[in-house]
């Protein structure tokens, strides 16, 4: 399982530290690599 962590509490480098494989500031903000994940073939 992969993990989007939203830094709206917590800076990247803890929420990557816990496990997140992504962060963004919001949802709008997703990182590229993971927009392309949710889109599919």
């Amino acid at each position: 399982m992969r993990c989007l962590g939203i830094t709206s509490s917590f800076d990247d480098v803890t929420l990557c530290d816990a496990g997140a494989d992504w962060t963004a500031p919001d949802l709008a903000h997703v990182p590229g690599d993971l927009q392309t994940c949710l889109a599919g073939p």
